[in-house]
């Protein structure tokens, strides 16, 4: 018959019912709600608390374990944790000692969730003595083995520690110069900085600090410290820093009467203003600093200064970064929509222009004079709006790079190219050209601006001589178009690129796009433009392509 007394356990699937299944575990269990009282146990837990003289009402059914484990705070917070979900499970092994007996035991706290949530803990209680004694034994083994080692090797470890501390300082010294030289990461520079000055100075924590409108904060401190120690640097100490550190020199001072620690040392960083951070040094071991030390403590400081230093500039270029990024995006979507609104505008004036130019009478030349000024602005001002509209389509393109074959590529750029040679004698040099890694319709069009351009400004050249050339150079491919047409001043090579420039005015159709389409399709593609020339010899126009994984 079941115990009237004993509340059943909370209702579990499956078969056996719960109570038995609670009782064919051998260790102690037991189901504890939400609030922490327990609702279950098994017959292993009631004869456990029986055999240790437990009361019933502090560990039976309806007791609350959380007022229970009180005294042991461990528990107490690890089965709350449990019970809010904060933690998927806790284990603590204790010391349960009898009159004539020494025991462990582990405890283990899971959930039981109902509907996602955590409804109860299942509380396990198991003997682990055995095991514990195995593990003392084995830590009383290995100690006694561990003096009789260090005693052996008292003699020769004497004899070696004066070479080993100056072999490890000067090692840990030129690590933390090549780290520095190459990390803009606060944390890992405080870490080696504390290796280097432990490894020349001996007992030593070391500390980062900010200023900030709450006074200064320990934004790092070197691992491995004691508690107290760490507690003291995060708490008391900064409290008792100046506020302002002129002068930018490390400065030194010993131990007090109260000071908790020794001598200190600490050097004014600047991280946005002079001295709002500071690279502190405590003495764990002595009350003043010697000369040696303190050269030491100058030296780790002036290279952690200059990695702040490079550190905040790489800051301030990521924001010049983001901020031109924005304004980019912010002009791509202008120059888009501005070719939205002047595509029609600019139709129905040529089309108007039109009409009236076909009513108007024979013998009207002026008019029909200002009539074909009309119609060719609008022309250019249609090119003009088309140049515009391809600028967010190149921006906004997903690049698709697969191998690409130049040689190829120039041919097909030449046929459609077709209507501004005819009836012009051209002489072209196309060298061996290269394979490279490019989006075929993307890099198509720089071509086509390119060779464009080359016919363009070499109209009035008989015969025009046009290069088409490329190599394998370092870890990319370089690629140039050459003319001998008008070519430009070598001073205004600068604003060859930038969109509506145009350095030789109206003398030549075009709307000044076409060469900053040539730049943004090269520079995402990880490649450099760039251009010479000589005013009535020529110009030659220069791209490089990366290789696949070659840095950019």
């Amino acid at each position: 018959m079941p115990d009237p007394t004993v509340p059943p356990a909370p209702s579990l699937p499956g078969d056996p019912p719960p109570q038995a299944l609670l009782d064919a575990l051998k260790s102690h269990v037991a189901i504890v709600d939400r609030r922490g009282v327990i609702v279950g146990v098994n017959q292993s837990w009631r004869a456990f608390a029986e055999l240790n003289g437990g009361d019933p009402a502090a560990s039976g059914v309806g007791s609350n374990y959380l007022e229970a484990a009180a005294p042991h705070s461990t528990m107490q917070a690890g089965l709350r944790a449990v019970l809010d979900g904060e933690r998927s499970e806790f284990e603590l092994t204790y010391p349960c000692h009898a009159p004539g007996e020494h025991r462990w035991f582990r405890v283990r706290v899971t959930p039981l969730r109902g509907a996602g949530e955590v409804t109860h803990a299942f509380v396990e209680h198991l003997n682990v003595t055995p095991e514990a004694r195995g593990r003392e034994e084995l830590r009383r083994t290995r100690l006694e083995l561990g003096t009789r080692v260090a005693d052996r090797t008292a003699a020769l470890e004497r004899r070696t520690r004066d070479l080993a501390d100056r072999t490890g300082a000067l090692e840990a010294f030129a690590r933390f110069t090549e780290i520095a030289a190459r990390t803009t990461d606060s944390r890992e520079l405080v870490r080696h900085a504390a290796e280097v000055l432990r490894a020349t100075l001996g007992a030593v924590a070391v500390g980062y600090y900010e200023q900030g409108a709450a006074g200064w904060q320990a934004r790092h401190l070197s691992p491995g410290l004691p508690a107290g120690v760490e507690a003291y640097l995060t708490g008391d100490f900064p409290a008792q820093l100046p506020g302002e550190h002129p002068g930018g020199e490390a400065v030194f001072r010993e131990a007090g009467g109260t000071d908790p620690l020794g001598a200190t040392a600490r050097l004014p960083l600047t991280l946005r203003r002079p001295g709002d951070a500071l690279l502190v040094m405590v003495s764990l071991a002595q009350g003043t600093w010697p000369e040696g030390a303190r050269a030491v403590f100058r030296a780790v400081g002036r290279s952690f200064a200059l990695a702040l230093e490079r550190a905040e500039q790489a800051r301030h270029l990521a924001e010049q970064g983001a901020r031109l990024a924005e304004l980019n995006a912010e002009l791509t979507a202008y120059t888009a929509g501005l070719s939205r609104d002047l595509r029609d505008p600019a139709r129905r004036i040529a089309g108007f222009a039109g009409l009236l130019e076909a009513r108007l009478p024979e013998g009207d030349p002026t008019v029909r004079r200002h009539l074909g000024i009309i119609r060719a602005e609008t022309e250019r001002l249609q090119a003009l709006v088309e140049d515009l509209a391809q600028l967010r389509p190149l921006q906004e393109r997903h690049l698709n790079p697969l191998p690409l074959a130049l040689a190829p590529l120039v041919v097909q750029v030449r046929s459609d190219l077709g209507h501004v040679t005819r009836g012009r004698r051209i002489s072209w040099t196309v060298g061996t050209l290269p394979t490279v890694h490019a989006d075929h319709l993307l890099l198509r069009q720089v071509l086509t601006h390119l060779l464009h351009n080359a016919l363009k400004f070499t109209a009035g050249r008989d015969p025009a001589r046009i290069e088409v050339g490329g190599e394998e150079r370092g870890d990319g491919t370089l690629v140039w178009v050459r003319d001998n047409g008008v070519g430009f001043d070598p001073a205004q090579v600068g604003r060859l690129f930038q969109v509506f420039t145009r350095l030789h005015g109206d003398e030549y159709e075009g709307s000044g796009v076409g060469l900053a389409n040539v730049r943004r399709i090269v520079h995402r593609h990880g490649g450099q433009v760039w251009a010479e020339g000589e005013p009535g010899v020529g110009a030659a126009f220069f791209f490089t392509l990366p290789r696949p994984g070659a840095p950019s």
